[in-house]
């Protein structure tokens, strides 16, 4: 049967709105650990260049469709500019800021052009002031040819441009012409939102359908309302969620809840199913959606329509936006100028413009692209209307967020991840899964005093002199070898763990490192998403753990037996699972359990069972996680165990079986007993394993539904990275450092009672 959704309350869909609030701040306000404190700007590309310094050769990073129409007209670029070579690099879009933040921070290995979205590049721009080279005097005169609010976005506080606009995302509503026609509901009469609550009502009185669908965890609807209504998730650089505008937005999704209009689903998955099996009546999304319908959902063919977006109040404005991504030029580029023709080649042509949209869906920022005859066409898709120029007249009335570029503040440990532009949207099924990492302190908190420097380099290396020349050549000898290997522990283990130590006590403010003590520490205990995943490692613990060893040790005594056939096959069968990588069997489990296709419910589909929410269920979800991780490391625990059954005498076999023992009392009260240093030491190393359990939960679940597979080391990611709050995600990591210190302390101690 099927499982049922956990069903929000009324508070939760607010909820959903100020946690895409938090994710808001974290985008605007930047990575607090990123600044270095100096604002020094970036190089200028200046106007005034012949045709002759387009050459040489150029990288390129975006991902998904945006790589792919790049990469489908470089050849045109090259073509033009012979000598020129192009290389378009897919980097991914999990790995993407990754890979960028590294690049601006340490000032090396990012490209000549790269992919951002608009609100990562305000975190850039604001934390990285010189990463960009500035291209005002070149882009300058384009300025009135482009979408006023994504150039807002490529600009900073100073007007100074750092990327050209690529595409942008206007909103609209999509509906269900059968749904709207069976219920005698006119599309275009929905001209407030109010128009739009009444007939939802009417819908779901004649057809059942509710209205729209949300993710209450994780949703930008709210972000959406209140960009319609010109503002951001900031204003005079406070976070303004109790403005007017943020009350009546919020006012507008509890109205929808209280009158059960809303299909709460998880995540794009959700979305996508939620209308393809025709749940909900409408859709209040980008352009990009359109793409999404006609990819995914060929047989609806005709069923939608399109209009723009209800207003909040009569002949208000009537569309908002969603997505938005931009080329900028790094300040790392020895071939700027050729960076620049490539960028105004693919951004300031109508032609490649409409060409990009036409192919890869990417709506145009470019205005001139808009006036294009190909926008006006027929859609088939959606019965014939011109769905394209629907969204290029809403364009220009696009509201101006009043959100902060570039305000600094040191983010929440609440934020979610950020609400994905068009690109990313089209992504959400294609995550990869990356591990943490530790960012350095300062330079001036790394070097000691020169002095104690040369001092403890004296002590380390220098013999006593006392010592005979013989005895000191051979200590120098032992140094030459052992040098090599102590600078490699120092460099990489020894300096890493102490930096990250004295960041667990420092915090980020304005760009600047400051001493806050225990603080960090102290913030944990009010943390609910922290103790939230403490817990959840709490229950794997009591459950996975047992369960995991209790069948590698069943396991290892049938793969013991002597009546087994074939028993170097199955030992290795069931060792496999250990040597696949974590992120492919993680992949696996994910395609086998998920709710629509997936191979674990067309088993139970076979026994007349309805599929299960494996992913998206709090309870099941957790239980998928334990069977992932179960399947993973049973028989790497078995063919532990089977050593030390082989280590155990053939005559404590005879001897159990002279005093009447049969098969079972001799295992359990013979056997396993002197197994128990070998059972303790897979407890205790399963139990640091799932202390550290990071690969599994991302790709399954990345920590959902409602942080129900969220562990330590997974939410230290996500504060570390999302959040940019490498302070607070450095104590974190010392915190479970002690957690396993401690059950380390216990296998020590046990095991010492067990040898004594």
């Amino acid at each position: 049967m099927r499982t049922n959704r956990i069903q929000p309350t009324r508070r939760s869909i607010l909820a959903a709105g100020v946690a895409g609030a938090a994710t808001a701040v974290l985008a605007a306000s930047g990575c607090a650990a990123g600044g270095t404190g100096t604002r020094r700007d970036g190089p200028k590309l200046d106007a005034g260049a012949s045709a002759t310094a387009v050459k040489g050769h150029l990288t390129v990073w975006s991902w998904d469709v945006a790589a792919t129409a790049l990469k489908r007209l470089a050849p045109e670029f090259e073509r033009r500019h012979p000598g020129v070579t192009v290389d378009i690099v897919d980097i991914g879009y999990d790995n993407a800021y990754d890979k960028i933040t590294v690049g601006l921070k340490s000032g090396k290995g990012l490209p000549d052009i790269t992919t951002v979205e608009g609100p990562r590049v305000q975190s850039f721009i604001g934390n990285f002031p010189s990463g960009f080279y500035d291209l005002t005097a070149l882009a300058g005169p384009y300025k009135d040819r482009f979408d006023q609010a994504a150039w807002r976005t490529a600009s900073d506080e100073k007007g100074r441009v750092l990327a050209l606009p690529w595409d942008t995302g206007p909103c609209a509503l999509y509906y269900r012409r059968d749904h709207f026609q069976e219920a005698g509901v006119d599309p275009n009469a929905l001209r407030t939102w109010d128009d739009y609550v009444r007939a939802g009502e009417q819908i779901k009185a004649k057809t059942g359908k509710k209205l729209l669908a949300l993710d209450n965890a994780e949703d930008n609807t709210f972000l959406l309302l209140l960009q319609q209504q010109g503002q951001g998730y900031f204003k005079d650089g406070k976070v303004a969620v109790g403005t007017p505008q943020a009350l009546r937005a919020m006012t507008l999704l509890k109205t929808l809840r209280d009158k059960d209009l809303i299909a709460f689903e998880r995540g794009w998955d959700g979305y996508v199913t939620a209308t393809k099996e025709g749940k909900i009546a409408t859709a209040p999304y980008a352009a990009w959606w359109a793409g999404t319908l006609t990819g995914e959902m060929k047989e609806l063919k005709g069923k939608f329509g399109v209009v723009p977006l209800p207003a909040f109040d009569a002949g208000g404005v009537r569309t908002s936006n969603n997505g938005g991504s931009l080329l900028a030029v790094t300040a790392q580029t020895g071939n700027a100028r050729t960076a620049w023709a490539f960028t105004q080649f693919i951004l300031a042509d109508s032609a490649n413009q409409v060409s990009m949209l036409q192919h890869e869906g990417l709506f145009p920022a470019f205005l001139p692209a808009l006036q294009d005859p190909y926008l006006a066409k027929p859609s088939d898709y959606f019965g014939g209307q011109p769905v394209n120029k629907t969204f290029a007249d809403l364009v220009r009335s696009i509201p101006r967020s009043t959100t902060p570029r570039t305000t600094r503040r040191r983010p929440s440990s609440s934020g979610r991840p950020t609400a994905a532009c068009c690109c990313a949207a089209r992504t959400r099924r294609r995550r990869s899964a990356r591990r943490p990492s530790r960012s350095r302190p300062p330079p001036a908190a790394r070097s000691p005093p020169r002095a104690m420097a040369v001092q403890t380099r004296t002590r380390a290396v220098l013999p006593h002199d006392d010592a005979p020349p013989q005895r000191r050549r051979l200590r120098l000898t032992h140094w030459v070898f052992a040098g090599p290997a102590a600078v490699l522990f120092v460099a990489f283990f020894a300096y890493p763990l102490g930096a990250s130590l004295w960041q667990s006590f420092t915090s980020e403010r304005d760009g600047a490192t400051v001493w806050v003590g225990l603080a960090q520490y102290r913030r944990m205990l009010d943390d609910p998403v922290l103790l939230q995943s403490l817990v959840n490692t709490g229950l794997l613990l009591l459950i996975q753990v047992p369960v995991m060893i209790g069948l590698a040790l069943v396991l290892a005594g049938v793969l013991n037996a002597s009546w087994l056939r074939f028993r170097g096959g199955w030992r290795l069968m069931y060792f496999l699972p250990a040597v696949t990588t974590l992120v492919a069997y993680s992949v696996v489990f994910r395609v086998l359990l998920k709710t629509d296709g997936g191979a674990a419910n067309q088993f139970i589909g076979m026994f007349g069972f309805g599929p299960v929410d494996w992913l998206n269920d709090t309870a099941w979800s957790r239980i998928s996680l334990i069977l992932s991780i179960t399947w993973r490391w049973t028989g790497y625990n078995a063919v532990i165990l089977l050593a030390g059954l082989q280590g155990v005498g053939r005559e404590q076999y005879e001897a159990a079986a002279i005093d009447g023992a049969g098969a079972f009392t001799t295992f359990t009260r013979v056997i396993v007993p002197q197994l128990r240093p070998v059972i303790l030491f897979c407890t205790i190393t399963s139990t640091i394993g799932t202390l550290q359990l990071f690969d599994e939960n991302y790709v399954l679940t990345r920590g959902g539904p409602d942080n129900a597979t969220m562990t330590p080391v997974l939410y230290l990611y996500k504060v570390g990275f999302d959040q940019m709050d490498f302070g607070y995600a450095a104590a974190i990591a010392w915190v479970v450092v002690a957690l396993i210190a401690l059950v380390s302390l216990v296998q020590f101690r046990l095991l010492g009672r067990e040898r004594a």
